[in-house]
């Protein structure tokens, strides 16, 4: 969790910024912010002994008028020091050539222009803002994760999620996004009721209101975010509470639900939809689950190791699709025979009879080995 670039180009007046180079660059960290005021080669020692990583540039880059060799080494020196990115203004652009933004583009070096009027003290002012704001968020964040990791009493639940949210309403429901692509909380403009903070790999939303209508808005409004901004993506959706107590309650809900519309492939998930896998998640801690895990999987295991059928995979895909063998076959690209050898291969080795008996087994076992192994899941074992 901390600032990136890309979470300063969702300032408002960064609407119309342009990325001239440097795209790839745009999850780089921002530390601090740094001005420009001579290359950096009339003065090495220096600016070696100044410089941190993360480090923002803003500048005019006047001081590279007739000067360009000294601009390209500007950006050799912002990536040997690990610079963040550059900023400047779309009046510069003309004089950035081709071999700044190539080498920008090669050491994903983010290069932003923002609009001429937008001033450098206003624009750093907004910058450090955010850096404020996100170090007040990682306390927030600690403070959860004890939240969620520890058998706290529901009164103590309640100071401390009053501390990081002093106007959270006793009716919520919490919403749990995760996606590959680079999450900027900045996109989302949340009412003062409600929590919007990283956690984990994600990025969690819990909307408040004494009006449980205006929760399910909150909620859509979210989620058609969500829709609109990532091409991938999964949600995980809690049901409603009325308690501030269940605030713990709810967030985990959430995360259950992400995690179980990861392993089923749905991008939106319910706790509701969860049935047999909500009822093993009270199992997470529990040894027997993870025998009757090996028990089934084990021999599974064994086999693929010797004779690289990928029969897990299969396994998973089978009780994925509900059993479907054509949809196995179109997910691993294989023929409908090979997937229905595979599934046999599975019953000999476990020494299954019974087609229904086997399915049952199979979807306990495989719920089980995703609540055994997942990462999110992992870290929330003493939950």
């Amino acid at each position: 969790m901390a600032v990136t670039v890309n979470d300063i180009l969702h300032i408002n007046k960064l609407a119309d910024a342009v990325v001239a180079a440097g795209s790839r660059g745009l999850n780089k960290t921002v530390r601090r912010i740094a001005t420009i005021e001579k290359p950096f080669l009339d003065h090495p020692d220096y600016c070696y002994e100044v410089v941190r990583p993360g480090d923002l540039y803003v500048s005019k880059l006047y001081v590279f008028q007739g000067h360009k060799e000294k601009l390209y080494e500007e950006i050799e020196f912002m990536r040997r020091t690990k610079g963040s990115g550059l900023i400047t203004h779309k009046e510069v652009l003309p004089f950035l050539d081709e071999e700044v933004l190539r080498r920008a583009d090669l050491y994903h070096i983010p290069i932003i222009a923002i609009d001429d009027d937008y001033g450098f003290t206003a624009l750093n002012y907004s910058i450090i803002d955010l850096i404020l704001k996100d170090e007040i968020a990682q306390v927030h964040v600690a403070n959860l994760q004890r939240i969620l990791s520890s058998n706290l009493s529901e009164e103590i639940i309640r100071k401390h999620i009053l501390d990081i949210i002093p106007d959270l309403a006793e009716n919520m429901q919490a919403v749990y996004l995760s996606t590959e692509e680079v999450i900027s909380r900045n996109i989302f403009k949340i009412d003062q009721s409600d929590l919007l903070l990283p956690l984990f790999s994600g990025l969690l939303y819990v909307a408040s209101s004494d009006d449980k209508a205006a929760i399910d808005r909150k909620k859509k409004g979210f989620i058609a975010k969500v829709k609109h901004s990532f091409v991938s993506y999964h949600v995980g959706i809690s049901r409603c509470h009325t308690n501030l107590e269940c605030v713990k309650t709810a967030i985990l809900e959430s995360i259950y639900a992400e995690a179980f519309g990861r392993f089923s492939e749905k991008p939106i998930c319910g706790y509701d939809d969860l049935g047999t896998f909500a009822l093993l998640l009270e199992m997470k801690n529990d040894p027997l689950l993870e025998l009757f895990w090996r028990r089934f999987y084990e021999p599974i295991l064994q086999y693929d190791g010797e004779n690289k059928l990928d029969l897990v995979r299969v396994l998973e895909l089978f009780i994925v699709s509900g059993g479907d063998y054509a949809a196995v076959c179109q997910k691993l690209f294989i023929h409908e025979t090979t997937v229905r050898y595979r599934m046999n291969k599975i019953h000999d080795l476990l020494k299954y009879k019974n087609a229904n008996e086997f399915y049952a087994d199979a979807r306990t076992a495989v719920y089980s080995n995703w609540i055994l192994h997942d990462a999110i899941l992992q870290k929330l074992k003493a939950a």
